[in-house]
């Protein structure tokens, strides 16, 4: 981060890259990990809920397995809300099923 708050990626060898540089889903792996640093950061020693509505529909299966594996690592921590219609994510932790009831009355 600079002074405006601007995010700037850095080469091991101090090359500065444009993060419209980076594919779609590299950007969207660069979010997630900044929100989660932030959320961080702004909770101190409260664990914030990280809530995910279709959030990785630009990820590669290997970026996506790394990404499970990074979000049942911080579901042991944390509460972890994945929204998705994808059948891709199915198996992830346990699902919830919504029902809606009539109002009584």
């Amino acid at each position: 981060f600079d002074t405006e708050f601007d995010v700037s990626i850095a080469e091991p060898d101090g090359q500065v890259v444009a993060i419209a540089q980076l594919s779609q889903g590299a950007q969207d792996q660069l979010q997630i990990a900044l929100r989660l640093a932030i959320a961080d950061l702004v909770a101190g020693n409260f664990n914030l809920p990280l809530i995910c509505d279709d959030p990785f529909l630009n990820f590669d299966s290997e970026r996506l397995a790394q990404l499970q594996a990074t979000l049942t690592g911080l579901g042991k921590e944390r509460q972890v809300i994945l929204l998705s219609h994808q059948e891709t994510y199915r198996t992830w932790g346990e699902p919830l099923q919504f029902v809606t009831c009539e109002p009584r009355g």
